[in-house]
């Protein structure tokens, strides 16, 4: 059984269980930075969604902007739909939820650690073929100084996997990284934007 289909059927709500009542978005590094750097969200797509609590975060600093969230978990949602009002979906962070091109920010919430790596690709794939030209992609998740697996306590079927993830987008010149910080805890966020201009400048000379 793949990842994604455990926590699809179990570990995404045992999940929203164990979190359900932390505090974990007081402080929110995703929110500061993209605040930070001046990014102003017109449709976001975030998948790792949980309740929808960062994207109600956003709705209401930025009143004009469309949130959708994607989660595993079916409580998460259902509990999210209630509480914050936001456009909240079951689904992976393989799904395609939005039409291509019309998300100028997309935000990967902490999942990326526990997908499939055989999706790995496809994620980034369906994430570009969603982020609208000159977007910007945020990562919050584990960023190791180089990738390896660490066994999942809470489920044994599950392998996490630690890396930088941002490297699946950078390898295509279309992606270059506006800002990276590492925090102390062994997380980091990472923000990318989306150019095709700088990706593949044109140049005066003629292809035969």
């Amino acid at each position: 059984m793949k990842q994604s289909e455990i926590f699809s059927e179990t570990e995404g709500d045992a999940w929203y269980e164990r979190n359900v009542l932390k505090d974990r978005w007081s402080n929110d590094p995703v929110l500061r930075i993209t605040q930070e750097l001046g990014i102003t969200p017109i449709r976001i797509l975030e998948y790792g969604c949980a309740d929808g609590v960062r994207l109600a975060a956003y709705k209401s600093l930025y009143p004009r902007c469309v949130g959708i969230g994607v989660d595993p978990s079916r409580a998460a949602v259902a509990d999210g739909k209630i509480k914050t009002g936001v456009g909240l979906r079951i689904g992976r962070a393989v799904d395609t939820f939005i039409s291509p091109g019309t998300a100028n920010l997309i935000i990967y919430g902490f999942c990326l650690y526990v997908c499939d790596p055989e999706d790995y690709f496809a994620i980034a794939s369906v994430g570009d073929a969603q982020l609208a030209d000159e977007g910007h992609l945020v990562i919050h998740d584990f960023l190791p100084d180089h990738s390896h697996s660490v066994a999942y306590k809470h489920d044994t079927r599950i392998t996490t996997r630690k890396m930088d993830f941002s490297k699946l987008w950078l390898a295509h010149p279309n992606y270059t990284l506006v800002r990276q910080e590492r925090f102390p805890d062994g997380t980091g966020v990472s923000v990318l934007k989306k150019d095709t201009a700088i990706g593949f400048p044109m140049e005066t000379l003629l292809d035969d």
